[in-house]
Protein backbone atom coordinates (compact mmCIF):
# COMPACT_ATOMS: atom_id res chain seq x y z
CA UNK A 1 0.00 0.00 0.00
CA UNK A 2 1.14 3.19 -1.24
CA UNK A 3 -0.33 6.33 0.66
CA UNK A 4 -0.09 9.70 -2.08
CA UNK A 5 -1.96 13.22 -0.21
CA UNK A 6 -3.19 15.94 -2.50
CA UNK A 7 -2.81 18.82 -0.20
CA UNK A 8 -3.33 22.16 -0.86
CA UNK A 9 -1.55 25.51 0.46
CA UNK A 10 -4.54 27.71 0.33
CA UNK A 11 -8.39 26.85 -0.29
CA UNK A 12 -10.09 26.66 -3.61
CA UNK A 13 -7.02 24.97 -5.50
CA UNK A 14 -8.65 22.37 -6.55
CA UNK A 15 -7.71 19.82 -4.81
CA UNK A 16 -10.82 17.80 -3.96
CA UNK A 17 -11.19 17.84 -8.03
CA UNK A 18 -7.88 16.65 -8.80
CA UNK A 19 -7.73 13.87 -5.75
CA UNK A 20 -11.15 12.35 -7.32
CA UNK A 21 -10.42 12.10 -10.81
CA UNK A 22 -6.73 11.08 -10.62
CA UNK A 23 -7.85 8.03 -8.59
CA UNK A 24 -10.29 7.12 -11.22
CA UNK A 25 -8.14 7.33 -13.74
CA UNK A 26 -5.68 6.01 -12.05
CA UNK A 27 -7.99 2.98 -11.50
CA UNK A 28 -8.82 3.08 -14.85
CA UNK A 29 -4.65 2.16 -15.83
CA UNK A 30 -4.94 -0.57 -13.64
CA UNK A 31 -3.73 0.27 -10.71
CA UNK A 32 -6.06 -0.87 -7.64
CA UNK A 33 -6.93 2.51 -5.70
CA UNK A 34 -8.85 3.66 -2.45
CA UNK A 35 -10.36 7.30 -2.42
CA UNK A 36 -10.21 8.79 0.70
CA UNK A 37 -11.51 11.51 2.20
CA UNK A 38 -9.30 13.28 5.03
CA UNK A 39 -11.56 16.33 5.41
CA UNK A 40 -15.10 17.38 6.81
CA UNK A 41 -16.71 18.95 3.28
CA UNK A 42 -18.02 15.84 2.46
CA UNK A 43 -17.61 16.70 -1.27
CA UNK A 44 -15.16 14.32 -2.63
CA UNK A 45 -18.24 11.56 -3.47
CA UNK A 46 -19.85 14.21 -5.47
CA UNK A 47 -16.90 14.64 -8.08
CA UNK A 48 -17.12 11.16 -7.92
CA UNK A 49 -20.24 10.74 -9.05
CA UNK A 50 -22.31 9.46 -6.46
CA UNK A 51 -25.36 10.93 -5.67
CA UNK A 52 -24.84 14.11 -2.97
CA UNK A 53 -24.62 14.89 -0.80
CA UNK A 54 -23.02 11.44 0.64
CA UNK A 55 -25.30 10.73 3.49
CA UNK A 56 -22.47 8.27 5.93
CA UNK A 57 -19.10 8.06 6.39
CA UNK A 58 -16.31 7.08 8.35
CA UNK A 59 -16.61 10.13 10.75
CA UNK A 60 -18.93 9.65 12.93
CA UNK A 61 -18.25 5.66 13.77
CA UNK A 62 -14.79 6.48 14.16
CA UNK A 63 -15.78 9.53 16.84
CA UNK A 64 -17.66 6.61 18.82
CA UNK A 65 -14.59 4.39 18.67
CA UNK A 66 -16.00 2.38 15.85
CA UNK A 67 -14.49 0.45 12.79
CA UNK A 68 -13.88 3.09 9.64
CA UNK A 69 -13.79 0.70 7.01
CA UNK A 70 -17.25 -0.67 7.27
CA UNK A 71 -18.20 2.53 5.58
CA UNK A 72 -16.11 2.11 2.27
CA UNK A 73 -18.57 1.95 -0.89
CA UNK A 74 -17.68 1.25 -4.74
CA UNK A 75 -17.79 4.22 -7.40
CA UNK A 76 -16.58 4.35 -10.51
CA UNK A 77 -15.40 1.57 -12.86
CA UNK A 78 -14.72 -0.28 -9.51
CA UNK A 79 -12.96 2.60 -7.59
CA UNK A 80 -12.99 1.76 -3.83
CA UNK A 81 -13.90 5.10 -1.66
CA UNK A 82 -14.09 5.81 1.82
CA UNK A 83 -16.42 9.11 2.17
CA UNK A 84 -15.74 10.75 5.41
CA UNK A 85 -19.40 11.78 5.36
CA UNK A 86 -21.60 14.13 7.88
CA UNK A 87 -20.65 15.07 11.10
CA UNK A 88 -21.81 17.10 13.89
CA UNK A 89 -19.21 19.74 16.18
CA UNK A 90 -19.65 17.40 19.21
CA UNK A 91 -17.96 14.35 16.48
CA UNK A 92 -15.34 16.88 15.44
CA UNK A 93 -14.46 17.85 18.62
CA UNK A 94 -14.12 13.76 20.22
CA UNK A 95 -12.08 13.08 16.49
CA UNK A 96 -9.89 16.26 17.18
CA UNK A 97 -8.69 14.78 20.50
CA UNK A 98 -8.22 11.47 19.19
CA UNK A 99 -6.02 12.80 16.58
CA UNK A 100 -3.92 14.50 19.34
CA UNK A 101 -4.04 11.77 21.92
CA UNK A 102 -2.83 9.08 18.66
CA UNK A 103 -0.76 10.54 16.79
CA UNK A 104 -0.42 7.18 14.68
CA UNK A 105 -4.10 6.95 14.53
CA UNK A 106 -4.26 7.22 10.92
CA UNK A 107 -1.54 4.49 10.10
CA UNK A 108 -3.20 2.42 12.70
CA UNK A 109 -6.41 2.61 10.41
CA UNK A 110 -4.87 2.20 7.09
CA UNK A 111 -3.27 -0.74 8.27
CA UNK A 112 -6.36 -2.35 10.12
CA UNK A 113 -7.89 -2.10 5.97
CA UNK A 114 -5.21 -4.80 5.40
CA UNK A 115 -5.26 -3.86 1.23
CA UNK A 116 -3.09 -5.20 -1.03
CA UNK A 117 0.37 -4.36 -1.70
CA UNK A 118 -0.35 -3.12 -4.48
CA UNK A 119 -2.78 -0.59 -3.38
CA UNK A 120 -2.61 3.33 -4.02
CA UNK A 121 -4.45 5.25 -1.27
CA UNK A 122 -5.37 8.61 -2.72
CA UNK A 123 -5.85 10.75 0.37
CA UNK A 124 -7.83 13.98 -0.38
CA UNK A 125 -6.14 16.11 2.54
CA UNK A 126 -7.08 19.48 1.28
CA UNK A 127 -5.24 22.56 3.59
CA UNK A 128 -3.85 21.28 6.44
CA UNK A 129 -5.69 22.44 9.34
CA UNK A 130 -6.21 19.38 11.28
CA UNK A 131 -4.09 16.69 13.26
CA UNK A 132 -5.29 13.97 10.67
CA UNK A 133 -3.77 16.08 7.88
CA UNK A 134 -0.61 16.39 9.31
CA UNK A 135 -0.18 13.11 10.19
CA UNK A 136 -1.46 12.09 6.62
CA UNK A 137 1.30 13.90 4.99
CA UNK A 138 3.97 12.72 7.88
CA UNK A 139 3.39 9.19 6.47
CA UNK A 140 2.40 9.96 2.78
CA UNK A 141 4.81 8.32 0.37
CA UNK A 142 4.22 10.78 -2.27
CA UNK A 143 2.89 14.55 -1.61
CA UNK A 144 1.49 16.72 -4.32
CA UNK A 145 0.55 19.83 -3.39
CA UNK A 146 -2.17 21.94 -5.50
CA UNK A 147 -1.68 25.91 -5.97
CA UNK A 148 -3.68 27.76 -8.28
CA UNK A 149 -1.18 30.97 -9.85
CA UNK A 150 -2.66 33.53 -7.31
CA UNK A 151 0.18 35.00 -5.62
CA UNK A 152 -1.03 34.45 -2.03
CA UNK A 153 -1.52 31.03 -2.30
CA UNK A 154 2.11 30.63 -4.17
CA UNK A 155 3.45 32.23 -1.44
CA UNK A 156 1.83 30.39 1.03
CA UNK A 157 3.33 27.07 -0.17
CA UNK A 158 6.79 28.24 1.76
CA UNK A 159 5.53 27.74 4.93
CA UNK A 160 3.40 24.76 4.26
CA UNK A 161 6.82 23.03 2.17
CA UNK A 162 8.41 24.02 5.50
CA UNK A 163 6.05 22.16 8.17
CA UNK A 164 6.61 18.72 6.46
CA UNK A 165 7.70 16.65 9.08
CA UNK A 166 10.92 15.86 6.91
CA UNK A 167 12.55 17.40 4.13
CA UNK A 168 10.64 16.37 1.68
CA UNK A 169 12.96 16.52 -1.80
CA UNK A 170 12.02 16.49 -5.45
CA UNK A 171 11.48 12.66 -5.16
CA UNK A 172 8.27 12.96 -1.99
CA UNK A 173 6.80 16.25 -3.10
CA UNK A 174 5.52 18.00 -5.92
CA UNK A 175 3.49 20.82 -6.90
CA UNK A 176 0.46 21.37 -9.14
CA UNK A 177 -0.76 24.25 -10.92
CA UNK A 178 -4.23 24.59 -11.21
CA UNK A 179 -7.29 26.50 -12.01
CA UNK A 180 -4.90 28.55 -14.65
CA UNK A 181 -6.35 31.75 -16.21
CA UNK A 182 -3.37 32.55 -18.65
CA UNK A 183 -5.61 35.71 -19.43
CA UNK A 184 -4.94 37.01 -16.21
CA UNK A 185 -1.60 38.65 -15.68
CA UNK A 186 -1.68 37.87 -11.62
CA UNK A 187 -1.83 33.99 -12.90
CA UNK A 188 1.27 35.10 -15.39
CA UNK A 189 2.99 36.52 -12.55
CA UNK A 190 2.29 33.61 -10.35
CA UNK A 191 3.34 30.93 -13.01
CA UNK A 192 6.78 33.24 -13.07
CA UNK A 193 7.22 32.88 -9.62
CA UNK A 194 6.22 29.00 -9.24
CA UNK A 195 8.84 28.35 -12.40
CA UNK A 196 11.50 30.75 -10.58
CA UNK A 197 11.19 29.22 -6.94
CA UNK A 198 9.54 25.82 -7.08
CA UNK A 199 10.99 24.46 -10.83
CA UNK A 200 11.93 21.04 -9.28
CA UNK A 201 9.47 19.98 -7.56
CA UNK A 202 6.34 21.28 -10.44
CA UNK A 203 4.71 18.73 -12.41
CA UNK A 204 4.85 19.76 -16.20
CA UNK A 205 1.19 18.97 -16.26
CA UNK A 206 -1.15 21.60 -15.07
CA UNK A 207 -5.14 22.44 -14.84
CA UNK A 208 -6.78 25.13 -16.30
CA UNK A 209 -9.71 27.09 -15.29
CA UNK A 210 -13.25 24.88 -17.07
CA UNK A 211 -16.59 25.09 -16.95
CA UNK A 212 -16.61 21.44 -17.61
CA UNK A 213 -16.04 20.93 -13.90
CA UNK A 214 -19.07 22.42 -12.17
CA UNK A 215 -20.83 20.86 -14.78
CA UNK A 216 -19.76 17.83 -14.46
CA UNK A 217 -20.29 18.19 -10.74
CA UNK A 218 -24.34 19.46 -11.46
CA UNK A 219 -24.69 16.65 -13.22
CA UNK A 220 -23.58 13.77 -10.97
CA UNK A 221 -21.14 12.69 -13.15
CA UNK A 222 -17.33 12.97 -13.36
CA UNK A 223 -15.90 15.35 -15.89
CA UNK A 224 -13.96 12.79 -17.77
CA UNK A 225 -17.53 10.81 -18.22
CA UNK A 226 -19.32 14.02 -18.65
CA UNK A 227 -17.50 16.11 -21.26
CA UNK A 228 -14.31 13.71 -22.15
CA UNK A 229 -13.22 16.03 -24.24
CA UNK A 230 -13.19 19.24 -22.60
CA UNK A 231 -9.51 21.05 -21.55
CA UNK A 232 -10.08 19.71 -17.90
CA UNK A 233 -10.37 16.54 -18.76
CA UNK A 234 -7.09 16.04 -20.96
CA UNK A 235 -5.35 18.48 -18.21
CA UNK A 236 -6.45 15.87 -15.79
CA UNK A 237 -5.48 12.78 -17.73
CA UNK A 238 -2.04 14.49 -18.15
CA UNK A 239 -2.05 14.69 -14.29
CA UNK A 240 -2.64 10.80 -13.44
CA UNK A 241 0.09 9.77 -16.35
CA UNK A 242 2.60 12.01 -14.93
CA UNK A 243 1.46 10.31 -11.01
CA UNK A 244 1.88 7.08 -12.72
CA UNK A 245 5.25 7.92 -13.99
CA UNK A 246 6.38 9.43 -10.34
CA UNK A 247 4.97 6.22 -8.70
CA UNK A 248 6.70 3.95 -11.17
CA UNK A 249 9.98 4.65 -11.26
CA UNK A 250 12.75 3.62 -9.52
CA UNK A 251 13.98 5.35 -5.87
CA UNK A 252 17.36 7.16 -7.01
CA UNK A 253 20.26 5.52 -6.79
CA UNK A 254 18.38 2.11 -7.53
CA UNK A 255 20.02 -0.02 -10.53
CA UNK A 256 18.94 1.09 -13.67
Amino acid sequence: MRLIALTAAAGGAGCTTVAAHVALMLQTMGHACLALELHPRNQLGVHLGLPYPVQSGWAAPAAQGRWWGDCAVAAANGLLFLPYGPSNMAQQLQLSQQWLDQPQWLHTQLQGLALPADTLVIADVGRPTSALAWQALAIADAVLCCTTPALDSVHALAPLHAGLPAAAGPDRFRILTSRIDARRLSHQRGIALLHAHWKAHLLDDVVHEDEAVPESWAEGSPVQLHAPHALSSHDLQGVAHSLHLWLTAPPPGAPA
